[in-house]
């Protein structure tokens, strides 16, 4: 069954076959929320099949005690399939930001669904300027690689592109009491390093930090220096990769640069905040 499930992946037949795929949109409920959803793209698909969608921030959070007056912010936030159930169950408060406008519509169209508080943000997250624009590249088949990097997952079939308007981090955090920001996801295709590293209060934020470290891909884009932003972050978190249990618990564990795994930050200076995941 797992065959043929993949066969029909988007992300596969993108890799083989040269053709694109229409958008095809569904509406779908999962756990008394609404969603909707493209099924001829990766995410949308595997969503629809498996009924499943990323819980690590869930899991995480809750081990950490998160509560209602804790902020959540979604890096890379594709149509809201991490935001939208992460503030149904915390009745928090999340800032989701996509850069595709694309995906951005659906992103909105989910929050308006399940009417949660979450502050939609359809701007890409630009290691340091405002207001210019960037091309956004798009690959059929899994909008959820879309990417900053032309070469960074690309599709068969042409590579298109999008205008999106730049923001930073530090501006769309501004208004926020840094204390209540608890944790941060980053899934924005291999720029989580150019984000960061411009990022001003990165020492200062109290929050975790949790991203997607995919080894093949970093190497296409910064060579023999694609652990570059796990040597940025050593010096004031401790990072470990995140593993489950057969029971799907978060296990963590020591990283191994050379392997792909999602990545877990703790801030040093505030370690003791989250004795409840280390232990």
């Amino acid at each position: 069954m797992k065959k043929i499930i993949s066969i029909y992946d988007p992300n596969n037949i993108r890799k083989k076959i040269p053709k694109k795929l229409r958008e095809k949109y569904i509406r779908f409920s999962k756990k008394n929320l609404i969603f909707n959803l493209n099924i001829n793209d990766h995410i949308g698909y595997n969503f629809f099949i498996n009924e499943e969608w990323n819980d690590i921030p869930s899991k995480i959070a809750r081990k950490i005690g998160f509560n209602k007056d804790d902020i959540f912010i979604d890096i890379g936030a594709n149509t809201g399939l991490v935001s939208v159930p992460f503030a149904e169950e915390f009745n928090c408060h999340v800032i989701a930001i996509e850069a595709s406008k694309n995906n951005g519509k659906y992103l909105k169209k989910n929050i308006e669904n399940n009417n949660l508080d979450i502050k939609p943000v359809i701007k890409f997250l630009s290691s340091d300027k405002t207001r210019h624009e960037t091309k956004l590249f798009k690959f059929n088949g899994n909008y959820g690689a879309n990417s900053f990097f032309k070469n960074w997952n690309p599709s068969l079939s042409e590579t298109d592109y999008e205008l999106v308007e730049n923001t930073t981090l530090d501006n769309e955090i501004k208004d926020y009491k840094i204390n209540k920001i608890k944790i941060i996801k980053f899934d924005i295709e291999g720029y989580e390093y150019e984000v960061i590293k411009n990022f001003k209060l990165i020492n200062q934020i109290q929050s975790i930090i949790i991203f997607e470290y995919n080894v093949k891909y970093l190497k296409r884009i910064y060579k023999d220096q694609y652990n570059i932003l796990l040597k940025f972050l050593d010096s004031n978190f401790d990072i470990y990769s995140i593993d489950k249990s057969d029971y799907g618990e978060i296990i963590l564990k020591k990283i191994n640069p050379d392997i792909s795994s999602e990545v877990l930050a703790i801030p040093k200076k505030f370690k003791s905040s989250y004795k409840n995941l280390i232990n």
